[in-house]
């Protein structure tokens, strides 16, 4: 194991490399021990490429950072796959190294779940860390947000109790591809950069799930564009089953749903299905995909109710 004077050193030469996101130096020695690899690393790598430092030094300097933790990298290749596996996965360059990412994501995962299930509110988890929580497989990977359905009935309760628990509810304006304007929800804990993402639903009385998207058109008026799950969709969708993590239950959509909306090109997505493959019901799979080829187009409607467009436009004026 290095000594701090001997890490000071790589900090030294690592530091010319000018990384995109510079850290101080005691940033640096206070970052757990694999985030601060993957920093040191990456910043090497970056010299190297820059031809600030010739191939004998990156080598050594590789070496080196191979042995603040032998344990964890028992050689110095192993240093460089893991160069190359966080380039892959657009790593490379992030504010929160991946340790910390994984303790704070967790954590709040786990607050959330307090907060739906002391107030019996109707959710499933999306996307995002489900792929490994759903295996029992440890995060691997870095997670920016947590994806979440809501009952659209409940989101009032959700912003009411929602500092009791340490949450701010922030409506926001995004953009979508055909350039309308849309109103997201975000819920953010404490002071982490990590949000949670609401998506909207609601259940109708036979069977269905439309997921409610808000949006205005050119004149600024709000609309609500719905989008149809059929009964058959539901029950190979959203599951009934009550998951834990830590002892405190939560609810998430299928693998088969999971996998199915993970089924793309992007890095992060290709590394997710790889570790569901084996869990995947194949047969519910398939009989999934053809389900989601009935569902009925999407609709737009005005949004007259004026309690729900006082909700959803919030307290926001400048729209």
């Amino acid at each position: 194991m290095l000594t701090n004077n001997d890490i000071l050193k790589i900090i030294k030469t690592a530091n010319i490399g000018i990384p995109k996101i510079k850290k101080t130096t005691e940033e640096i020695l206070s970052m757990d021990t694999s985030d601060k690899i993957d920093y040191l690393a990456v910043s090497i790598f970056d010299a190297y490429n820059k031809h600030i430092i010739d191939k004998e030094k990156f080598l050594n300097s590789i070496r080196q950072i191979q042995g603040i933790d032998a344990q964890l990298y028992p050689t110095p290749e192993k240093v460089l796959e893991r160069i190359k596996w966080l380039e892959d996965m657009d790593l490379k360059y992030t504010q929160t190294g991946l340790s910390q990412n994984h303790r704070e994501v967790l954590e709040i995962f786990d607050k959330f779940n307090i907060m739906t299930s002391q107030n019996n509110i109707d959710h499933y988890y999306t996307s995002g860390i489900l792929p490994f929580l759903l295996t029992n497989t440890e995060l691997q990977r870095f997670h920016h947000d947590i994806d979440i359905f809501v009952n659209l009935e409940q989101l009032k309760l959700l912003e009411d109790v929602s500092k009791k628990y340490g949450f701010n509810f922030i409506r926001k304006f995004g953009y979508r591809d055909d350039g309308l304007k849309r109103r997201i929800i975000k819920m953010y804990y404490k002071n982490y950069d990590l949000p949670m993402t609401i998506f909207m639903f609601q259940r109708t009385k036979d069977g269905f799930v439309i997921q409610n998207e808000f949006i205005y058109d050119e004149n600024d008026k709000l609309k609500v564009e719905e989008m149809y799950s059929t009964p058959e969709c539901v029950e190979l969708s959203f599951s009934d089953k009550t998951n834990f993590h830590n002892n405190i239950p939560y609810k998430a959509i299928t693998m088969e749903a999971l996998y199915e909306c993970k089924d793309g090109l992007r890095p992060k997505d290709i590394y997710d299905c790889k570790i569901m493959e084996k869990y995947v019901d194949k047969e519910k799979l398939g009989k999934l995909k053809q389900q989601l080829k009935s569902c009925p187009k999407n609709k737009i409607f005005d949004v007259e109710d004026i309690k729900m467009r006082s909700f959803i436009n919030g307290d926001d004026l400048e729209r």
